[in-house]
This record gives C-alpha cells, sequence and structure tokens, in this order.
C-alpha cells in the first residue's frame, strides 16, 4: 500500500484536529533570587501577592481536572451496569442516596 502524496488541494486546506493537552502537573512559577533583589519592596509585594493567588488558582484548577479525569474514567463502568438490572439499581439508589 502507498502512502498518498499531499496534492496542492491538500496543501491549500489541511486538516487540524485540535488536541487539549492537559500537563501532568501544576505550573511552577520561579524567580531568580538576583531579580528579586532588583525589585523594589513594592514590586516584592506584588510578586508575592500574585504568587499565592497564583497558588490558590492552581490547585482549584488542578482539583477540578483530576475530579474530570476521574469522573471519565469511570464512566465506562456506569455505562456497562445499564446492561445488567440488579447492578444499575443499585447504583441508582448509591446515587439518589449520595444527593
Amino acid at each position: 500500500m502507498s502512502s498518498p502524496s499531499l496534492s496542492p488541494a491538500t496543501a491549500k486546506s489541511p486538516v487540524i484536529t485540535p488536541t487539549i493537552c492537559t500537563p501532568a502537573f501544576p505550573d511552577i512559577l520561579l524567580m531568580s533570587t538576583l531579580t528579586q533583589k532588583k525589585l523594589t519592596p513594592e514590586q516584592q509585594r506584588i510578586v508575592k501577592a500574585a504568587i499565592q493567588a497564583s497558588i490558590e488558582f492552581e490547585k482549584a484548577a488542578w482539583d477540578k481536572e483530576i475530579e474530570k479525569t476521574r469522573l471519565a474514567a469511570v464512566q465506562p463502568i456506569y455505562d456497562g451496569l445499564k446492561n445488567k438490572p440488579r447492578l444499575y439499581g443499585l447504583y441508582q439508589r448509591i446515587q439518589i442516596a449520595k444527593n
């Protein structure tokens, strides 16, 4: 089987599939001591406040992504329960009790 060649028509309109990349760990912000010492006390205070806000944001965003990933991982199991009436009934009762 030969691989297809690019024709001018396909070269003009390539198909691009968007990909969402979730990093394997939260972002880390770094600043060298040399750079920090060049800042005024007010600038250092602003940077420190921004870092604290960033930490809180990253933790919340990370927790949200972990929960989304966990739910996506177990969804096929829940979907499979629909074919097993006894287990699906039990699953539904558990969901009602949780809420």
